[in-house]
């Protein structure tokens, strides 16, 4: 994207990258994206709504810790538990 426009119009650039889901939501949570429609452009996106996501509880001092290894690996959250529950289920023996 073009942050010159941004910067030059007195708005916040977006950056190139965000570090993690969380940080891109920190963003647009304090700005708005009528702020920068000029940067906006159309994509074509293709959904497989038969893709489906399973949601696991975690107890709290796991979740920050498995975020900062994440973070330090520069990965996302969602990134890191993938692999690495892949990785554990493969050193198990499939039923």
């Amino acid at each position: 994207m073009a942050n010159s426009t941004a910067a030059t119009s007195g708005r916040d650039p977006i950056p190139e990258r965000f570090a993690s889901y969380e940080e891109a939501g920190e963003f647009w949570d304090n700005h708005s994206t009528d702020d920068y429609e000029d940067l906006v452009q159309d994509v074509e996106v293709e959904f497989d709504g038969r893709r489906r996501r399973f949601f696991v509880e975690v107890q709290e001092d796991t979740f920050w810790r498995a975020r900062a290894l994440a973070k330090s690996r520069q990965q996302s959250l969602e990134e890191m538990l993938h692999q690495l529950l892949e990785s554990e289920l493969a050193k198990v023996a499939a039923p």
